[in-house]
């Protein structure tokens, strides 16, 4: 049974099918939710936690995913679901880093299987990196969902996304990670949750761009779930532990917010 997402479930249960669609137009003028007047601290860091700014404030999802933190639950050896909760003591939200490859100029986001593992994760052994997956934008998980791009977590990191920071100098909320295959927005979305047993929670989705009905027109976010930007939060990277096949020796130095506390 999955472990500490009691909160998430009764989250989404909750709401019910939107009988119309709601339409998000992403342009650099959207205003996050969470704004601040004031400029928030920043720094850099190797490790950074995840945290979802809403910029669809009148969504029915907005109040509750706001400040969400993603996590990685087990659904496999080799597999991670990214789902969203509200962090606390237990599980102040996974730690992530930007890994460049040798061969590739492009950034990849890694997460390590003895970071922030709870009993629903079944740490690997031994323990190795996980690499963020984004679906193409031809591809999706199921076809009741033929504008909706599956996200997941799979081990290594020959299939990881192309990603890259994007810096829009906004007093929060400028800090945020993009996917390079596209351009696009992050939701999180009220689903089931693939090894679960057909419960539902708040997984992370992708929607492009491209899956407007017509060119020029804004996409139509599914049902069901709230457009967010993933906000980089400064956080200690964990040291690899020996024997782990997870290294950091490629993990680069990223800004982020030091502070995200506060935020409403």
């Amino acid at each position: 049974m999955l472990t500490n997402v009691s909160h998430l479930l009764a989250i989404a249960a909750s709401y019910p099918v939107s009988a119309s669609p709601i339409v998000f137009t992403p342009t650099s003028s959207t205003r996050a939710f969470n704004a601040a007047e004031a400029p928030v601290p920043t720094s850099t860091s190797t490790g950074v936690r995840l945290v979802a700014d809403v910029t669809d404030p009148f969504n029915a999802l907005a109040q509750d995913v706001q400040n969400m933190a993603l996590q990685a639950y087990h659904a496999g050896s080799n597999y991670r679901v990214p789902m969203l909760q509200k962090p606390d003591a237990q599980n102040p939200g996974r730690v992530f880093y930007y890994d460049r490859l040798p061969q590739n100029s492009s950034s990849i986001l890694l997460t390590d299987s003895f970071s922030a593992e709870t009993l629903a994760n079944s740490t690997a052994n031994p323990s190795v990196s996980f690499g963020l997956t984004v679906q193409s934008p031809s591809d999706f998980i199921v076809p009741e969902y033929p504008h909706e791009h599956g996200v997941s977590f799979f081990a290594g990191s020959g299939d990881a996304t192309p990603v890259t920071l994007a810096d829009t100098g906004t007093p929060y909320g400028g800090l945020y990670l993009l996917n390079m295959q596209g351009s696009g927005t992050f939701m999180a979305c009220n689903r089931t949750i693939p090894y679960y047993n057909l419960e539902t929670g708040l997984t992370l989705e992708y929607l492009y761009d491209s899956d407007a009905s017509s060119p020029g027109e804004a996409p139509v976010v599914p049902d069901n779930c709230v457009p967010i930007r993933l906000v980089l939060v400064c956080a200690d990277l964990p040291a690899v532990p020996t024997g782990s096949e997870s290294s950091h020796a490629s993990a680069q130095q990223v800004s982020c917010y030091t502070d995200m506390s506060g935020r409403a």
